[in-house]
């Protein structure tokens, strides 16, 4: 699929999405719209069928090594915040299966991100808290701006002391929508919670580098 992330505003209020079929068999696909939200506390993504995407065609059946064109746009003006959707491209049950013949099939899911540019694009965030309890660290990062952030990865840091560091790990990244809230957790090993005395976060997305130290509290690691 291309693009993998599609960008509509004022200017351009419609995209091409492009759908290469590898194999040899012609396949079906169905393409669906839905509205992206982060519930909170933890930032879950919430998908809800919406109308305010059109795509055409919905139904799509490219032969074998082709390409089919879909059009993706939208009547919605741009607001204040950044506007945020999900493509579904979902493969479709073929027919094509053998009479009598019992197989596990795996079909094609794609998301495609879908963006309605603000008027006004700012990126801003914060490490809104950090919290340990239980051997598990929590980051909760908040995008206070008004165009969604892609945070590339988090960095956990146990120090035992100044420039002693007990262990480094990191979390994988993925989107903060405007004005949303996300929560990534991290659990201890054992052997790195004991001799930590404090923990260092390192938040990189955008170019831009977060940081935060918090001391571990009593009773962190557990009995």
């Amino acid at each position: 699929v291309d693009p993998l992330l599609i960008r509509l505003d004022a200017a351009s209020n419609n995209a091409v999405l492009t759908i290469s079929n590898p194999t040899a068999n012609d396949i079906r696909f169905e393409i669906k719209g839905f509205a992206w939200d982060q519930t909170p506390p933890q930032g879950v993504m919430q998908l809800t069928p919406t109308s305010d995407l059109v795509i055409f065609p919905p139904l799509v059946t490219p032969k074998g090594r082709s390409t089919q064109r879909v059009r993706v746009g939208t009547t919605v003006a741009p607001g204040a915040i950044e506007k945020a959707y999900r493509l579904l491209i979902e493969e479709l049950p073929s027919g094509q299966r053998p009479a009598g013949v019992n197989q596990v099939t795996v079909r094609t899911r794609i998301g495609v991100p879908v963006f309605i540019s603000p008027t006004n694009p700012t990126l801003t965030g914060r490490i809104d808290s950090v919290t340990i309890a239980n051997r598990v660290v929590s980051v909760k990062l908040v995008n206070t701006g008004t165009t969604h952030a892609m945070v590339d990865s988090i960095i956990i840091r146990g120090m035992a002391g100044p420039d002693q560091p007990v262990f480094e790990d990191s979390l994988a990244g993925w989107y903060v929508l405007a004005g949303k809230t996300r929560v990534w957790d991290y659990t201890f090993k054992p052997a790195q919670c004991r001799p930590a005395k404090f923990v260092e976060i390192e938040v990189y997305a955008h170019d831009k580098v977060l940081t935060s130290r918090v001391d571990m509290p009593a009773g962190a690691c557990g009995p």
